[in-house]
Order: structure tokens, then C-alpha cells, then sequence
């Protein structure tokens, strides 16, 4: 998850996404992983300085990338697999 988040961060093998690389930090984030939150933090500081439409904009792509993670992670099952990985009980 956190190869995806940069390589979507960087547009490395294809277009820069930032609405992409939003959704993977939340994923790898959740998992734990460090370097994701901060390219994630970094992205929200990033466009926090906007305004107007393009403010709301950045607003809507966060939350939708936000409320995607979650939905992955709760009904896709992703939170159950990363916790059987490492041994967690639920």
C-alpha cells in the first residue's frame, strides 16, 4: 500500500493522482504505516492553503478518498486481513 500511495503521490507508471494517493495513505495509515500518515498530512497541508472552489474541491476528493478507505477496509475486508496477518484477535 505504501509503494501505492507514493507511486500515485509521484506519477510513477501513469498520471499523478492525488485523489489516489489520498485513498492509499488511508489504507496503509490504518495498517500502521508511518511514511503513508505523513504523505497523507502532507497532502491535506498541501491544499489546505487553497480557496474557493478549489479549496472545496480538495475537500470533496479527501472525504471521498476517506470514506472509500473505509469502506475497504471495514466491508472489503482489509481491516480483518491486516489484523489476521499480524496475529490480532478480533
Amino acid at each position: 500500500m505504501r509503494e501505492r500511495t507514493h507511486r500515485a503521490a509521484l506519477g510513477r507508471d501513469g498520471p499523478r493522482s492525488y485523489a489516489a494517493a489520498c485513498y492509499w495513505a488511508s489504507l496503509a495509515a490504518a495498517a500502521g504505516d508511518r511514511s503513508s500518515a505523513g504523505l497523507r498530512e502532507r497532502l491535506e497541508r498541501r491544499f489546505a492553503g487553497l480557496e474557493g472552489a478549489a479549496r472545496e474541491a480538495w475537500k470533496g476528493v479527501s472525504q471521498d478518498a476517506a470514506t472509500r478507505a473505509i469502506e475497504t477496509w471495514t466491508n472489503g475486508g482489509l481491516g480483518a486481513r491486516v489484523a489476521e496477518l499480524y496475529g490480532v484477535a478480533q
